[in-house]
């Protein structure tokens, strides 16, 4: 964990807030996804876009510096890796459980421990390697336990939701670099942002020309989306790196998949099955081992 910048108190309260909201992301998609009669590329790439263009178009009255030249790349391709974390993952959703989905795409303390130590030469500790073993171990359980109902490819959403891991990994350790050059929260909220929305949104009405033709309801989550888990709770992640490193941040987002499954279990009675929990179990453990075991270094200003 960084030395406390500012206010730890503030920073925690926001990381509570941040972990909290996200968690309603994975129903919401769900419950868009049943409000239009079921999943499709074009769909997941809209809900992604459009999530991603009201928050940006809500953030715009509130900016009131510019971005930093020096944190200008790094803004930018966090906002790519967010792009390709919300269309990625989304689409997860459609293809395999919630209780899954949100377990795999939340092993991102692993691969920004990785992306630590590689950039900055971070130590891993034993037992972060131990984690690693054990929460590797787990992800297999997951991925190969949750079989569906026919015509639900697990596998493949199971693959879609780890490869939104690796895309937000790389989103937050990004963030807290273009933060400490200078940028403020919000100024670097909006870019990234709109960014990854202007990444999205011409290959959703590529795939999907008619857009805007999906029942009323479809919109309706698409903008509870924007407001909660975008604007309140990704916003209050990314304050949370002015103060501590990705590995805790993501490490407190491990509380998703939790708050997402018992969503889901109250929503959709989707109850997963034993391998699921099982692995589940290991995941996060073996994941927060590794973030334990990894945190004896922060990494270093930049």
């Amino acid at each position: 964990m960084n030395h406390p910048s500012g206010r730890p108190g503030l920073a925690s309260l926001a990381l509570v807030l941040g972990v909290t909201v996200v968690a309603t992301a994975a129903p919401l998609v769900r419950l868009a996804y049943g409000a239009a009669g079921g999943s499709s590329l074009g769909l997941s790439l809209g809900l992604a876009a459009g999530r991603l263009v009201l928050a940006t178009v809500v953030l715009l009255p509130a900016v009131g510096t510019a971005l930093p030249v020096r944190a200008r790349p790094y803004a930018l391709a966090a906002g790519l890796c967010l792009a390709v974390h919300f269309a990625v993952w989304n689409a997860s959703l459609g293809l395999t459980s919630i209780a899954a989905s949100t377990t795999l795409v939340t092993t991102t303390p692993l691969w920004v421990l990785l992306l630590e130590w590689r950039l900055w030469g971070r130590r891993v500790s034993r037992l972060a390697l131990l984690g690693l073993g054990l929460a590797l171990v787990g992800a297999l359980l997951v991925g190969l336990g949750d079989l569906g109902p026919a015509g639900r490819d697990d596998l493949l959403g199971n693959g879609l939701a780890l490869g939104g891991a690796w895309a937000v990994s790389g989103y937050f350790v990004l963030g807290q670099v273009a933060q400490q050059r200078g940028a403020g929260v919000t100024t670097y909220s909006l870019w990234a942002y709109g960014t990854a929305a202007l990444l999205l949104l011409p290959l959703a009405l590529w795939q999907q020309p008619g857009l805007g033709a999906y029942p009323a309801a479809v919109y309706l989550w698409m903008g509870l989306l924007a407001v909660g888990p975008q604007l309140i709770g990704h916003t209050c992640l990314n304050s949370a790196l002015q103060t501590f490193s990705p590995t805790f941040v993501t490490l407190a987002v491990l509380g998703e998949p939790l708050l997402a499954s018992l969503l889901g279990l109250w929503w959709f009675g989707e109850q997963p099955g034993p391998a699921v929990l099982g692995g589940a179990t290991l995941l996060l453990g073996g994941v927060g081992l590794t973030a334990w075991g990894g945190l004896g270094a922060a990494a270093p200003g930049v």
